[in-house]
């Protein structure tokens, strides 16, 4: 329903626009509208964090249907009499977030002649970090007045849904873009993932396009998306050749397990949902195990004819920088094309098979991970910024990002651990 409504604002949008091609004014089909560029095809905005964070800021900016023909000034103005009709028209019961925790200085936009866009304004949100945790504030922001134009009802306001979140609210976005871990491909910091018995793979994951290979490319059928691991030895994917594009598969063909499980349709991932995904695997026992949300979706017992894993390859080389030995990443492995087009959380590498029950507790956070020996990597990605994240595990080390991390910081990652 709400692709719906997107989609129809869209549209109408689109309609409004057209109007706008004459260079004459007099042949306008319709007046000259404001609106908030944040609201202009959703009047909803999340203003989504941790626990931790005391402020950050959000911008707006005035927009008009045409270009304005003089200076044009618009006037914004937080509305605490439009909480009401909200909460009756979502059945919600949020309250009015309280001016202590914002400042609004500057309210008023001014869209020059010949332009349709005003230069943005910024409202500062500040002390959250005394806001209940897990309850939401309502701060609708509203154009009060538009110089000589009118306003665009169904997108002249905005409203903040101010939520200090217990959950997970940051992820890194990996669409054309992937991880890498330098360590992993030296001696010495690579040891903590070599030779090992044992080995557990966790990552929160939400897809955006199971089918998309790049900006360049076209849609592909029976596409490949890596969530973490090392090609042709031990990886944790979605889809692969001849298979389900929405299926969880890993292939293990370095280390006696091969790719399982087999294709099937009643295992399908869906799109824009968060997902908890792991993956275990005992040399001692030959079984492996792969958990959707800490519950078992696939499970295989083989007969390994190896007596370690490795993940640090190349660190194992006798000249690890010319060595042609594949290489651990996060959403990336044979190329360009096998990119996970969407974001990712709480990625981790354990040399123990974890249980279901160890998997279950731990899925949003690991306590202590700097105390844990068997934890070898733990990326959480709540860095919010920048290209580096940091491993939390004793071992550290820090992940850094192909090419310039685009964040998402606005999330609340349901914690279905907690949930009754």
């Amino acid at each position: 329903m709400k692709q719906r409504k997107i989609f129809i604002a869209a549209a109408a949008f689109a309609f409004l626009l057209s109007g706008c091609e004459s260079d004459h004014a007099d042949s306008y089909p319709f007046d000259n509208a404001a609106y908030i560029d944040v609201a202009e095809t959703t009047s909803d905005s999340n203003v989504t964090f941790k626990k931790t964070v005391s402020e950050l800021d959000r911008e707006l900016s005035a927009v008009l249907i045409c270009p304005a023909t003089v200076d044009t000034e618009v006037e914004f103005a937080p509305d605490a009499s439009l909480v009401e009709g909200y909460n009756a028209r979502h059945e919600t019961r949020y309250t009015m977030l309280e001016e202590k925790y914002y400042d609004f200085p500057v309210r008023t936009a001014l869209i020059e002649a010949g332009k349709s866009v005003s230069l943005p304004l910024t409202i500062h949100f500040k002390g959250l970090d005394q806001l209940e945790i897990d309850q939401t504030y309502l701060f609708p922001v509203t154009i009060v007045s538009a110089d000589g134009v009118s306003l665009l009802n169904g997108s002249k306001t905005v409203y903040y849904l101010v939520r200090r979140s217990s959950a997970i609210t940051t992820a890194a976005i990996l669409t054309d873009n992937w991880i890498e871990i330098p360590g992993y491909d030296k001696p010495g910091s690579a040891d903590c993932v070599n030779g090992l018995t044992a080995v557990t793979y966790e990552a929160i994951v939400r897809v955006h396009d199971f089918h998309y290979a790049g900006p360049t490319s076209t849609y592909i059928e029976e596409k490949l998306s890596t969530i973490m691991g090392v090609e042709q030895h031990l990886l944790l994917r979605i889809g692969d050749t001849n298979f389900n594009a929405e299926q969880i598969q890993v292939d293990g063909s370095g280390v006696s397990l091969g790719k399982f499980p087999e294709k099937n349709s009643g295992k399908l991932l869906s799109l824009e949902e968060w997902y908890h995904i792991a993956f275990t695997y005992d040399l001692a026992t030959g079984e492996a195990y792969i958990y959707v949300n800490g519950q078992l979706q696939s499970r295989t017992t083989v007969a390994p004819t190896v007596k370690a894993i490795n993940l640090g390859l190349r660190a194992l080389a006798e000249n690890p920088e010319e060595s042609d030995a594949r290489q651990f990443f996060i959403g990336y492995s044979y190329d360009n094309f096998r990119q996970l087009c969407g974001n990712v959380a709480e990625v981790r590498v354990w040399s123990v098979a974890r249980t279901r029950e160890e998997i279950w507790r731990d899925m949003y956070d690991v306590e202590n991970p700097s105390e844990k020996p068997e934890l070898r990597g733990y990326w959480k990605f709540n860095e919010g910024k920048g290209n580096v994240i940091k491993d939390l595990s004793m071992y550290g080390n820090d992940a850094v990002s192909h090419t310039d991390l685009k964040w998402d910081t606005s999330i609340e990652i349901p914690q279905l651990n907690k949930q009754e």
